[in-house]
């Protein structure tokens, strides 16, 4: 393991804690595994950390914490190393849902630190604080099925609770699709390499950092290519690290400027190729990691022709020639880790979304669910059942570090 990656997180990995309690309270009606990373290794103290839903009634993700409330049936104790379950037994209060035609419930996964060791989340200050959360995801809620007109996501919402990955495009302009021609590989299969997916396809080992159990067959979209019959169009998103700046005396480069990739109000500065060529397919992101090492993210942005132009002590590198359509003339470093890596002081990741076709199911039974996969709420595919992921940092706020419902 990298020096960077043992200073800046400790990931865990064992056996489940145990609910709040130990009363029985029937079967749940949405459960859900997690895993949490942290930045410091004293995160807790002498006092219980515990992970909880906490809902929005404005259905707003980037929120202030005054303006959450927990649902404490949903509360677990948790201690490293450590994996949990969350089993949410009772819908949220009708007083908690957004007031919209339909209503709906939008919830955030946070980790708090339980300083006066009540078992639940004081917003009293110098009481209990908020240390961290699942800043990609939201539990959503509904009381019936939402149809994608009516939906804050513009995608379809299923009754009950849905586990969401955010930020989406809630413009309408998106909306899942479907092949319905004879076609490209057994999408779904389990694989070892690309020739088990035959004919075309691709045999995904790897979602970002997270292991595809049993490996999966999907296709890669070509604009006029294959449309594979009992298949689901989704996006997966490749992230990479960019280099930061507030001006351009910090892009030296011929050829590169300073600018903002960001969508909407935020601010994502980043050195970029000069000319009209922002990334269409992407979504830029911005993060402040106080305890970085003033080594970290030494080699981004510099030219490059091959991986080994960017490598240094605390990254093996990566050099960009393309994405996402623009091509970065002399070469673009990136770091090879750049989910869970070195992260310096001022972070910048773009993330670059792919599509490919996967198997289409109406339910978990349509998938391989003795290992594990399961069927999407949103765009109906089965996915492997990855753990939500959530991040216990310094000087965290909901309302700066969660990312937005909607680009």
């Amino acid at each position: 393991m990298r020096l960077g990656s043992a200073i800046l997180l400790l990931f865990v990995a064992s056996c489940g804690d145990a609910l709040v309690d130990n009363q029985f309270r029937g079967i749940p009606l949405f459960s859900f595994d997690g895993q949490l990373s942290a930045y410091l290794a004293d995160y807790a103290g002498d006092h219980e950390i515990r992970v909880s839903l906490f809902w929005s009634p404005s259905g707003k993700s980037r929120v202030e914490a005054s303006k959450l409330v927990e649902q404490t049936s949903a509360s677990v104790s948790v201690k490293f190393p450590s994996t949990f379950r969350i089993n949410i037994f009772y819908p949220p209060d009708k007083k908690y849902l957004v007031d919209a035609d339909p209503p709906y419930g939008l919830a955030l996964l946070l980790v708090y630190r339980d300083n006066d060791d009540n078992g639940k989340y004081d917003q009293e200050p110098g009481l209990d604080e908020l240390i961290g959360g699942a800043k990609s995801k939201v539990i959503m809620y509904a009381p019936d099925t939402i149809q994608a007109d009516q939906s804050p996501t513009g995608l379809p919402l299923q009754k009950g609770f849905s586990l969401i990955p955010i930020p989406l495009n809630c413009d309408g302009s998106f909306s899942p699709v479907t092949g319905d021609e004879d076609c490209g590989p057994e999408l779904g299969s389990d694989c070892v390499d690309d020739s088990d997916c035959s004919p075309g396809g691709t045999c995904l080992k790897n979602i970002g950092t997270s292991l595809v159990v049993g490996g999966y067959c999907t296709l890669m979209q070509e604009p006029s290519g294959c449309a594979p019959r009992g298949g689901g169009r989704i996006q997966l998103g490749q992230v990479n690290m960019l280099q930061p700046c507030t001006n351009q005396i910090q892009c030296p480069r011929d050829g590169y400027s300073c600018r903002n990739l960001a969508r909407g109000s935020s601010d994502c500065m980043v050195c970029w190729p000069d000319g009209d060529n922002l990334p269409v397919n992407s979504f830029c992101s911005s993060y402040k990691n106080w305890y970085a090492s003033q080594e970290c993210g030494q080699t981004l942005g510099q030219a490059c022709s091959r991986d080994e132009d960017c490598s240094y002590s605390l990254d093996d590198g990566k050099c960009l020639s393309e994405l996402d359509g623009v091509t970065f003339d002399g070469g673009y470093c990136t770091e090879a880790d750049s989910s869970f890596g070195c992260v310096p002081f001022e972070a910048r990741w773009l993330t670059t979304y792919t599509a490919y076709w996967f198997k289409s199911c109406s339910s978990t039974q349509d998938c391989r669910y003795d290992q594990g996969y399961n069927c999407d709420p949103v765009y109906k595919v089965c996915m492997p059942g990855f753990p939500v992921y959530l991040e216990i940092y310094p000087r965290f706020k909901v309302e700066n570090d969660f990312q937005p419902l909607c680009f």
